[in-house]
């Protein structure tokens, strides 16, 4: 095959990739969301850039602003203390942000339609007390979080949820 016919083949594909790219941005493709090492999941409620919300609840965090965000199934909150998490509300996973002021590991990408956020742990909230089990056993209980926030974000989205599926 000769060069230029070479060079048109992977322009062709290119567009190609770019068309269906598109498309899978406007019908909202959706991926598995099952725990694994790096969880995906797919923003159909609303366009959202999980980056900057990271970014904004971290800060929130760091100027001691206690703040409740939600992204279709996720949950982002920041406290006085400087503490920031993100939570998922389906399957009860969590990954902390920061922590006392000081950043914590944790593995997040993000495309145009999907993300994948690798879960630390899970977390369950039980009265007053936001509960956590991380991957080993160990259980932690942290206190002095906006939880009755947390829950009615977590309510709303499932009434969305719910909304959406009887369409």
């Amino acid at each position: 095959m000769n060069p230029d016919k070479r060079r048109e083949k992977k322009l062709a594909k290119r567009k190609t990739a770019k068309a269906n790219e598109r498309q899978s941005q406007q019908t909202g493709q959706s991926a598995s969301k099952r725990p694994t090492a790096m969880s995906p999941g797919v923003a159909r409620l609303q366009k959202m850039n999980l980056f900057d919300e990271v970014a904004h609840i971290i800060q929130c965090a760091q100027d001691g602003e206690c703040r409740v965000v939600s992204l279709a199934e996720l949950v982002l909150f920041s406290t006085t203390t400087g503490d920031a998490w993100l939570l998922d509300s389906q399957d009860n996973f969590a990954t902390c942000l920061l922590l006392g002021g000081k950043p914590q590991k944790n593995r997040i990408t993000e495309t145009p339609t999907s993300y994948a956020v690798e879960w630390q742990m899970q977390y369950a909230i039980d009265g007053d007390e936001f509960v956590l089990a991380d991957n080993r056993g160990q259980t932690f209980v942290l206190s002095g979080y906006p939880l009755s926030e947390i829950q009615q974000a977590i309510a709303n989205h499932a009434r969305l949820a719910r909304e959406l599926d009887l369409r």
